[in-house]
């Protein structure tokens, strides 16, 4: 995992993104890369168009695999090897005692019942999931870990919380318990993955949830499932120049999703998310001269290259993270007939790199908050479908629920349907 360390003569998101290793070489010296949509603003998200032949290909459904623990690493500090064996270790144990004394197979052995009086922490780090089954095992290795990173100290409440809900991935609940019979087809039901869904008793409240219609908010989440079943069947077919168009627009898709469950219009509200994808060749819009001073030289070395694309793409983010911060704080300060001026929402930037997707975030509120990078999603690693959506899903989750506080700001427009008048009535 890359963070941001300002430095004295221009603040940078990161001068190396260790994610883009995973890029072939091959892929710098490529022209053919296509983005499906250059500027980072949703509203054109509709006018990007993909064959939907392309995105449906595949139906189905690849299996979880617990073999494959991607828990957020840390840079230079390997990632704690140990959540999946006490998960297992704790799981064998609840079926012992199950058997024994016949308990729901939600939490079997344990006593989860106040939860279902218990409100969520809201923005705050500090949840009632942390006592909840394993999750005790965890949180000392997990304070261990984030304590190495620099700069951690520095986050927001959001960016702390969404980090470690990354990190808890598998004993951290995230969606409700009736979701399950919508997802049994995908083997999430398993039990080895019981705590990525709710006790079944318990209405507490959890990151990944839906305002309005269910139905909706699963098939949205399944959307998230295929995305990395699409990218690991372009690289097979050789076709790795469509990659990054199609997780734009599926990323795109499951924030449209979560505006219109919020009952939000999103081509006419100010929204705290970006999308934008970066293709290999990508140069951005300042290359120094001693930049310019390599293009000249033919000889120049792959890590050169690799190098300045990470450079380029760090300036570019950072630089619409800050704007859309500016842009928040003067649409805030305009709104009239009160004394209190809101704090502008954390914002986040998903950057589309091939099949790397960067969650990055911003706290435009806070003089101090640079604009770090919390996550680095592989889609092409084989298994690990269920993590790379509920990578996804966690920040556009938590956006929208800060959207949810900013109701009469003058930021957000509420979502009218077009209804026709039934002729045959």
């Amino acid at each position: 995992m890359d963070f941001t360390t300002p430095s004295p003569a221009r603040e940078r998101v990161l001068d190396t993104i260790t994610a883009l290793g995973s890029l072939t070489m091959s892929s710098f010296r490529s022209g053919s890369t296509k983005v499906g949509g250059s500027e980072a603003d949703d509203s054109e998200a509709e006018d990007e168009e993909m064959e939907s032949s392309e995105m449906d290909e595949d139906d189905s459904p690849c299996r979880p695999s617990i073999e494959n623990d991607t828990i957020v690493v840390t840079r230079d500090f390997p990632p704690p090897n140990l959540a999946w064996a006490r998960k297992v270790a704790i799981t064998s144990r609840q079926k012992s005692f199950t058997e024994d004394s016949d308990v729901g197979f939600s939490g079997a052995g344990m006593d989860y019942g106040d939860l279902e009086d218990r409100s969520d922490g809201g923005d705050s780090n500090s949840s009632d999931w942390e006592g909840y089954g394993p999750l005790g095992h965890t949180a000392a290795d997990y304070n261990t870990a984030v304590s190495r990173i620099d700069g951690s100290n520095e986050w927001n409440e959001d960016q702390k919380k969404l980090h470690k809900l990354i990190y808890m991935r598998g004993l951290h609940p995230m969606m409700p318990s009736w979701w399950r019979m919508s997802f049994k087809m995908w083997g999430v039901t398993q039990p080895h993955l019981d705590d990525v869904f709710a006790p079944n008793y318990s209405r507490k409240r959890v990151a990944i949830h839906a305002h309005g219609n269910e139905m909706a908010a699963t098939k949205a989440v399944e959307s998230l499932f295929y995305l990395s079943q699409i990218v690991t069947d372009f690289e097979e077919l050789g076709s790795e120049e469509k990659i990054a168009g199609a997780v734009v627009k599926g990323v795109r898709g499951y924030i449209k999703w979560a505006m219109r469950d919020l009952g939000v219009d999103q081509r006419k509200s100010q929204l705290n998310m970006l999308v934008r994808a970066y293709p290999p060749e990508f140069r951005g819009d300042d290359d120094s001269e001693e930049d310019m001073r390599y293009d000249l030289d033919s000889d120049e070395t792959d890590q050169r290259r690799a190098l300045r694309f990470t450079r380029a793409v760090s300036r570019d983010l950072e630089k619409r993270l800050r704007s859309l911060g500016q842009e928040w704080r003067s649409l805030l300060r305009k709104k009239k007939g009160t004394s209190h001026v809101p704090q502008p929402p954390t914002l986040y930037a998903f950057a589309v790199i091939q099949h790397v997707v960067m969650v990055v975030s911003h706290d435009p509120a806070s003089a101090n908050n640079s604009v770090v990078v919390l996550d680095q999603v592989q889609l092409n690693e084989r298994g690990q479908w269920l993590w790379n959506a509920l990578s996804i899903a966690l920040p556009i989750n938590l956006a929208r629920d800060a959207l949810d506080k900013l109701w009469g700001t003058g930021a957000l427009v509420r979502y009218e349907e077009d209804h026709e008048d039934d002729p045959d009535l």
